[in-house]
């Protein structure tokens, strides 16, 4: 009988240090860029457990992104327009990985290349011509 009380006091003293402890969080981060390389600031990130658990984040102006997330199966999206939206389904978070890494690539929708990345050079070309000419651009 004594026996049966310390095992029962050990049960529930290794119960409350793991309830005490919580889920364990894991970091993924990565840089979303687009199929030429460019980064994407602003872009929106939301992973989606299967029990519709969303968590959302946003790139910074580097196009990097940190997100914790349980551990747990997840559909990872990334939404930027004019760039077709990714989806990732059944990416898995490991509960004994402390840091994941997932960089992103997003493919351009009927834009503009140069619109995009192109406005700053040819405003430049446009003042740079402007001052070799002496006329103003038109």
């Amino acid at each position: 009988m004594k026996r049966f009380g310390f095992y029962l006091c050990t049960i529930f003293f290794f119960q409350l240090v793991t309830f005490g402890q919580g889920a364990e969080v894991t970091t993924l981060s990565g840089v979303v860029i687009d199929d030429f390389g460019a980064v994407i600031p602003t872009a929106k990130i939301i992973a989606e457990t299967l029990e519709k658990k969303r968590f959302e984040v946003s790139t910074d102006q580097e196009g990097v992104y940190t997100i914790d997330l349980e551990a747990g199966i997840y559909t990872i999206s990334v939404i930027y327009p004019p760039f077709l939206p990714l989806v990732i389904k059944d990416y898995q978070i490991a509960s004994y990985v402390k840091k994941m890494t997932l960089d992103l690539s997003l493919i351009c929708r009927n834009c503009n290349r140069e619109h995009l990345y192109s406005s700053k050079k040819s405003t430049q070309k446009k003042e740079n011509k402007s001052k070799n000419t002496g006329k103003r651009p038109r």
